[in-house]
């Protein structure tokens, strides 16, 4: 199953496991397939490395991997906004180009949103209950 997850599901699923750890786990296995976007995976690079400083933590072999592991898009930009973080429509954008119907995230701002153009937008406890 192709999912998108927001980048605060991996970083918890990386550094403190719980839900989100299941799903890295996931797709480590190969059970789940992660699509990004070049922002997203930006994004993924930047918070990532920035957390790994302050807890004294090598990340750089997970990003490469992620990005050798990960369906790469590079989406359109929406020409309205959609969350009430721009930043956000960054997932949405890529999920709609990519037909990827699950995001995966803790963002109250994605998970605002609901549901778009039959797009899942799910908690991690949610979308492990429910698939894994």
């Amino acid at each position: 199953m192709k999912v998108i997850v927001d980048t605060n599901v991996l970083v918890s699923g990386i550094f403190f496991g719980g839900f989100p750890g299941r799903i890295i786990a996931a797709w480590g296995k190969g059970e789940l397939e992660f699509v990004v976007s070049p922002a997203i995976l930006d994004e993924y690079v930047r918070v990532s490395e920035d957390l790994a400083r302050r807890k004294g933590i090598d990340v750089e072999k997970l990003i490469r991997l992620l990005a050798l592991r990960s369906v790469i898009c590079s989406p359109p930009r929406f020409h309205d906004q959609v969350c009430a973080d721009q930043d956000d429509d960054k997932f949405l954008e890529c999920a709609v180009h990519s037909q990827v119907r699950h995001i995966i995230t803790g963002d109250k701002a994605l998970l605002d949103v609901t549901c778009f153009k039959d797009i899942q937008i799910l908690k991690p406890a949610d979308f492990v209950r429910k698939y894994l």
